[in-house]
C-alpha cells in the first residue's frame, strides 16, 4: 500500500496558492431522513437524504500575503473556488462559503489563522 504524507499538501484559492497553510480538513455528511411507520415493526428506519461538505484550514499569518484582500479573501461570508492538495498531482476542488475566520495571537508565538467553511455543490474528487 502506498502511503501520502500530509507534508507536500497545499492550498489553492483560485490560482493563488495560499502561503503559510499547514494543515486541512474536509468533512463529508449525509441528512438521513427518518421513514419510520407502523409497518417497521418497532425498529427504525432511514433513507439516504442531501448530502455535503464543509471544513477547516489553518494557516501561518504571513506579511507577503495578507490573507484578507484578494486573493485569497479569506473572510466570513466569501465564497471562493479552491483546491485541496494532498501532494503535487492529487487534489480535491469545489466552491466553498468561508463560515468563519479565528486569528490566534499568543504571547511568543506565531500570529495564527483558523477558516472554517460550508462547501457549496459537489466536491470535485476526480483527481485523487
Amino acid at each position: 500500500m502506498a502511503h501520502i504524507v500530509g507534508a507536500l499538501g497545499s492550498i489553492v484559492s483560485g490560482v493563488t496558492e495560499i502561503v503559510g497553510a499547514g494543515t486541512w480538513s474536509i468533512d463529508e455528511s449525509a441528512d438521513t431522513p427518518e421513514t419510520t411507520d407502523y409497518q417497521s415493526d418497532g425498529v427504525k428506519d432511514y433513507i439516504a437524504g442531501n448530502t455535503g461538505w464543509g471544513g477547516s484550514f489553518d494557516l501561518t499569518f504571513d506579511t507577503t500575503q495578507d490573507p484578507f484582500t484578494d486573493p485569497p479573501n479569506l473572510n466570513a461570508g466569501q465564497t471562493l473556488t479552491m483546491k485541496f492538495y494532498v501532494n503535487a498531482a492529487q487534489y480535491m476542488t469545489g466552491d466553498i462559503i468561508v463560515s468563519g475566520v479565528s486569528t490566534n495571537a499568543p504571547q511568543g508565538d506565531l500570529v495564527k489563522l483558523s477558516v472554517t467553511f460550508q462547501g457549496t455543490g459537489a466536491l470535485d474528487k476526480s483527481n485523487m
